[in-house]
């Protein structure tokens, strides 16, 4: 089982052993179901400003295909004095330290906590969820006052012009709009790829 597209190109190794060895080597592309696909959402977890000392949960769906899944999640990381924490699986009371499964073809619900600080700041960590065979992707997390980040692409990281561009963002709520512009000369000149984005994702189609 592999985790990713490239790894559905395998390698043969063929051995003929009758009076003399014989060996050879040949490539075939594996099928499509012998890859296996993690699929999470959302894509970043937005908790928005609650109240000093204030939570408020979410909920996050992990679905397996092609293949069984067993994950843990390690602790996210502290954002100053406020936290995310992982509180639960299917609904059931959950630190992210015991192995669960997640059948084939099946969706687990993961829950996460952000408790804000003492002070209204923005807030940033990740879900680490950690999958045998295959690790799902980071998830990010944000919480606090509205302070719009960039996410992905990072500044300066080189992009090939042949794919889709995804841009993430948070800091927002993920109903505000958001203008998205680019530079083609280091910021002298900006242009508009659309002022009507929401969802903290947009693709740019290449």
């Amino acid at each position: 089982m592999g985790c990713n597209e490239e790894s559905s190109t395998r390698t043969v190794y063929i051995t003929l052993q009758k009076n003399i060895n014989i060996t050879d080597t040949s490539s075939y592309q594996a099928p499509a179901s012998s890859v296996m696909k993690l699929e999470v959402n959302p894509p970043i977890v937005s908790f928005g400003n609650p109240a000093v000392g204030a939570s408020i949960d979410k909920l996050v769906n992990v679905e397996a295909k092609n293949g069984k899944l067993i994950v843990t999640a390690d602790p996210p990381a502290p954002a100053g004095n406020a936290s995310f924490t992982v509180t639960s699986f299917n609904g059931n009371a959950w630190n992210g330290s015991t192995p669960q499964v997640i059948d084939s073809g099946k969706t687990a619900i993961v829950g996460v906590r952000f408790t804000q600080g003492t002070t209204l700041d923005f807030r940033q960590s990740g879900l680490r969820i950690k999958g045998n065979p295959c690790d799902p992707p980071l998830i990010p997390l944000v919480g606090g006052t509205s302070d719009i980040q960039l996410l992905d692409p990072i500044n300066s990281e080189i992009r090939s012009t042949c794919n889709d561009l995804t841009i993430l963002w948070a800091g927002v709520d993920s109903t505000q709009e958001v203008i998205i512009q680019y530079s083609a000369d280091n910021g002298v000149t900006w242009n508009l790829l659309t002022d009507k984005a929401k969802g903290l994702k947009y693709i740019w189609s290449s």
